[in-house]
């Protein structure tokens, strides 16, 4: 990134599923009608909220739910 060496702070929500490993999980996410940004650590799927603006909580709680029924 443009800041390296700068740390940002952040909140980051995490999912872990019993039913699908993170990798898919992830996956999932990602294919949604909107994508949603996440990475996997710890073998928990996260999704940062720097990268989400406020405006769009609504949209990211509504992906959540429809990618993984």
């Amino acid at each position: 990134g443009s800041l390296p060496t700068e740390k940002v702070l952040s909140i980051a929500i995490s999912i872990k599923s019993k039913k699908m490993k993170p990798d898919a999980l992830s996956k999932s996410l990602r294919s949604c009608e909107i994508p949603v940004l996440n990475y996997i650590r710890k073998d928990k799927v996260l999704i940062d909220f720097k990268a989400i603006p406020n405006e769009q909580i609504k949209v990211l709680i509504l992906m959540i739910n429809q990618c993984l029924k």
